[in-house]
């Protein structure tokens, strides 16, 4: 059997901070379209420093020809999340936003939220976006829960979540605190 060439392609090359920039891989959806986020860019910028932009939602729609449309979804301002679905160090880079029921994407930030006075150190968010009732409406973004800003507590989710047929989300998160005798930073799952 003949070894097939691979082929790659480029769907879409981000412009700049305000476009989006660092994608975190894509999720298919129906028609063909595919949804992902960028870790930073978009119209917001987060935190103290003002060079720092929170991240976005996207969707690129396949089109005739080849061509593929990017529409940013939502963009991130921090009070209700930044850095959206980062990997975890030497992880992979598949998805990080899991589809739900009719067309809800589910993911983390991994940080921001109502409990990140500081912009950036501890935190994060578990969101889930709702597609418009009428086709090219807005999206809304529902902040489900707020991780504390506490090195002790799990906080800083980071991958991707598994949304179970029952709705409960399942996802993993950083505890910062290191006690006594310990090597290094734990893991926590969190439901």
């Amino acid at each position: 059997m003949a070894a097939q060439a691979t082929a790659y392609y480029t769907l879409y090359s981000f412009k700049d901070d305000t476009d989006g920039s660092g994608p975190n891989g894509v999720a298919l959806g129906e028609n063909g379209a595919l949804y992902g986020t960028t870790n930073m860019g978009g119209a917001n910028t987060c935190s103290l420093n003002i060079f720092y932009r929170c991240g976005t939602v996207f969707r690129l729609t396949p089109g005739g020809g080849g061509t593929w449309t990017k529409t940013v979804l939502f963009n991130f301002n921090g009070g209700d999340g930044s850095l959206p679905s980062a990997s975890w160090p030497g992880g992979s880079p598949g998805p990080k936003l899991t589809l739900g029921a009719k067309g809800t994407l589910y993911g983390v930030t991994q940080n921001g939220g109502s409990n990140d006075s500081f912009g950036g150190d501890y935190g994060g968010t578990v969101f889930e976006m709702v597609p418009p009732v009428i086709a090219g409406g807005t999206w809304t973004e529902n902040v489900l829960y707020n991780f504390p800003e506490s090195p002790q507590s799990p906080n800083s989710p980071l991958g991707g979540l598994l949304v179970a047929s029952d709705g409960a989300v399942y996802g993993t998160a950083l505890t910062n605190f290191v006690p006594p005798g310990a090597v290094s930073q734990a893991e926590r799952c969190f439901v």
